[in-house]
């Protein structure tokens, strides 16, 4: 059996918390990012276990009208590198499929905490030689629960 793990950030109003939250499959581990540090607390766990497969879930902007696969996840968070002696770049490992009219993939990646979660991931499982295929997603903040939670749980069951 496949083991995945889906992480979000620690926020009980957003969409991608309340998903998560939500979300029951036996195979599937939930991680909460809390905190200042919390994105680090995410790498050691990435680096200590071995998933199939990581997700991780953004919300994104409110007016937005579909959910956003990231493709790419850039070494900077606000004007500082993450990582000092990384790429500058990584690509997403799992090519999460575009399912519905209502998701679509970006290239363009942002310098926001969920770009420095999704490039942290990526550096652990590069420079620890995993196996693990890691994603991430951006879903709005004003889009259906039952339609985010049909795709987020499609994508699981791959």
């Amino acid at each position: 059996m496949r083991r995945y793990l889906v992480y979000t950030f620690f926020n009980y109003r957003h969409l991608t918390f309340k998903l998560l939250n939500k979300l029951s499959l036996p195979n599937v581990s939930k991680y909460y990012i809390r905190g200042k540090n919390g994105v680090y607390r995410l790498a050691k766990l990435v680096e200590k276990r071995n998933y199939d497969f990581i997700l991780g879930l953004g919300d994104y902007r409110i007016n937005a009208k579909r959910i956003r696969i990231e493709e790419k996840f850039i070494n900077k968070h606000g004007k500082s590198k993450i990582v000092e002696i990384a790429p500058h770049e990584y690509s997403s490992s799992w090519k999460l499929p575009v399912l519905h009219e209502y998701v679509h993939s970006s290239d363009k990646a942002s310098n926001g905490p969920c770009n420095k979660s999704a490039f942290l991931v990526s550096h652990i499982l590069k420079t620890t030689c995993h196996k693990t295929k890691n994603a991430f997603v951006h879903i709005p903040r004003s889009f259906d629960f039952i339609r985010a939670d049909q795709v987020v749980k499609e994508w699981l069951k791959l």
